[in-house]
């Protein structure tokens, strides 16, 4: 009998290792202020992708062209809706497509309303480091601007240089240096615009740390900040023992009348076990502090956040509403991760031999034919353009200056293939 029962449960061993893995990815969000829905996001993946993000922010797809950090963008496209005067409304479109090595390739943003629609194109590094990005916007057809970002790293893998460039204008348009301590924590970022025939600094800001590297203050100053001491916001962080993670957050303005730092507000975070913010707790200065209201995130056992709410504050009874002002509400569904993408994700690399160089070097795609190849600059110009027989590895003398560049491919078609950073020494 025993024998009997071990084949029963040997099946049953063999069915349970053979069914997928399957992983949440957020599908919908909601936000609503007093019971009505005011903003929703959809969100569209290719087979196999998937993004669970446990800060509540990262549902609403805040992405940013301009950050170099990875934001944790997965779906091949978002749709946003806003409410209108009967019914939701479609307000913007997202389309995202990615390398294979997961990093995003390319982001178009279009908004029907406003007739507009953002282009942003990405490059970088063997070490996945992003080191320029076309960036362009369009009105009713007409292009608004056509600027180039690139970026400077030091040994450590910080930023240390972000410069933009207008090329449709053609003159720079502004710098960002990072300064860093020794433990390569961010000390300072000074930004920089260009007027007219020469540099401005624009704003400055300083961030300092305690022993254990928590940051404590973070101060933004206007102007030449240096020397003026033109004061701006300021924010500053405690800590309780050695937790990591801060337990109130004070924001200041900067009263020019009274050449000081003004109360502005506050916040108290009480974490979970997996240290996500599951209650705060905010407070506005007036003439003194007054008690606004309190968030309360919930998550499921995974750590994936399911809703988060708001309770304002009764001054005449001195408790919380029982009923919440507002409410974001996150969807998921199950996925598994071990499919395949679809041919939304650019499967095609471009290698460069030897990299760096001294001009001449062999390009190569192993697979994708190209036809075309174009070289731009720190400031977004191309420096080489040519169209060669069709090809998947060709030789060519670049007869660049040194320094460093993008290297972007084209098919017969025109349509790009991929790109990557080159260097000439």
């Amino acid at each position: 009998m025993k024998s009997f029962l071990s084949i029963p449960l040997l099946l049953l061993c063999l069915a349970a290792a053979a069914q997928p893995t399957l992983k949440k990815r957020v599908i919908a969000t909601s936000y609503a202020v007093g019971g009505s829905i005011t903003d929703s996001n959809h969100y569209y993946y290719s087979l196999g992708r998937g993004s669970a993000n446990t800060y509540k922010e990262s549902y609403f797809d805040n992405y940013s062209c301009f950050a170099t950090s990875n934001q944790q963008i997965k779906s091949d496209s978002s749709i946003n809706w806003i409410a209108g005067s009967a019914s939701m409304l479609k307000n913007e479109t997202k389309i995202y497509t990615y390398n294979t090595d997961g990093t995003l390739n390319d982001m178009v943003l279009k908004r029907g309303s406003f007739g507009t629609s953002s282009r942003s194109e990405r490059y970088y590094n063997t070490s996945k480091q992003l080191v320029g990005q076309t960036y362009t916007d369009t009105m009713s057809g007409t292009e608004m601007a056509n600027d180039f970002h690139y970026y400077f790293y030091n040994t450590a893998g910080k930023i240390t240089t972000d410069s933009q460039y207008s090329q449709k204008n053609g003159f720079p348009v502004s710098v960002i240096r990072y300064s860093y301590n020794l433990k390569n924590n961010l000390t300072k970022a000074e930004s920089y615009i260009f007027i007219f025939t020469g540099w401005a600094l624009d704003n400055t800001s300083f961030y300092t740390y305690d022993a254990q590297d928590r940051k404590t203050i973070s101060r933004t100053d206007n102007g030449t900040s240096n020397a003026a001491k033109v004061y701006n916001i300021k924010d500053s962080f405690n800590y309780t023992g050695t937790y990591t993670l801060p337990i109130s957050q004070y924001h200041y303005t900067w009263d020019t009348l009274s050449a000081a730092w003004k109360n502005d507000y506050y916040n108290i975070y009480h974490y979970n076990s997996k240290d996500l913010i599951d209650t705060t707790y905010k407070y506005q200065y007036s003439t003194k502090w007054d008690t606004i209201e309190m968030n309360v995130n919930t998550y499921n056992t995974d750590g994936l956040l399911l809703y988060s709410k708001s309770y304002q504050y009764n001054t005449a009874t001195g408790t919380y509403s029982t009923t919440n002002s507002d409410e974001l509400k996150i969807y998921y569904e199950d996925y598994d991760p071990s499919l395949s993408v679809n041919k939304a994700v650019i499967s095609h690399s471009v290698i460069v031999t030897p990299n760096p160089s001294k001009g001449i070097i062999t390009v190569n795609t192993n697979a994708a034919a190209f036809k075309h190849i174009t070289i731009t600059d720190m400031q977004g110009r191309v420096v080489y353009n040519q169209t060669i027989p069709e090809t998947n590895n060709t030789t060519i003398n670049t007869q660049l200056s040194v320094g460093s560049y993008i290297l972007t491919l084209y098919d017969k078609q025109q349509t790009k293939i991929n790109a990557t950073q080159i260097v000439i020494q």
